[in-house]
This record gives C-alpha cells, structure tokens and sequence, in this order.
C-alpha cells in the first residue's frame, strides 16, 4: 500500500504492508487499514462512525474504490492499493 500527499503526514509513512486473510473484503481492508495508523488518521478515514471521508481516495489495483462500490467485494491475492487525499477544489 503506498500513500501520496497530505495522508503521508498522517500516517508518518510512504508505504505499508498489510497482509490479510484469503478472500478478505474491502471493508475488511479499510477496518485494517484505520486499526493500524494513528488515532488522527482513523479520525479522518471515517467520520460519524461509519461513513468513509469522501476526501480519501482509495485504488485498488488502479480502480477507484467509488467504482467499486461494493464494500463486500473480495480482494484478489496480490491486490496494490494506493490512498491519497482529495484537494478541494476552488472555484470562482
């Protein structure tokens, strides 16, 4: 997993490995991927307890998770994931 921008001072890191079980879901990577950061980074991954910040981005093997859709969805064996922030976009 690699992260790019702003989330690196989050996570104090440029890339982690996670390995989890066979057939392991989206959700379950997500779950993962906040238990094993800081406090500020689980704080801004999800908000209201269960709604993932719409400003994270995550790609799954360069697939936009929002693509996806499917929390439930199996990850292949092997999966690269990449997370970034969105910048917010100003307009005029």
């Amino acid at each position: 997993m690699r992260f790019f921008g702003p989330i690196r001072g989050l996570v104090r890191k440029k890339e982690q490995l996670l390995i989890l079980e066979e057939g392991a879901t989206v959700r379950r990577l997500l779950d993962e991927l906040a238990r094993s950061n800081s406090p500020e980074f689980q704080r801004y991954v999800v908000i209201e307890g269960a709604t993932l910040n719409p400003a994270l981005l995550v790609f799954l093997n360069g697939e936009s998770l929002d693509e996806i859709l499917n929390l439930d969805a199996r990850l292949p064996a092997g999966t690269k994931i990449d997370v970034m922030l969105a910048s917010p976009i100003l307009g005029g």
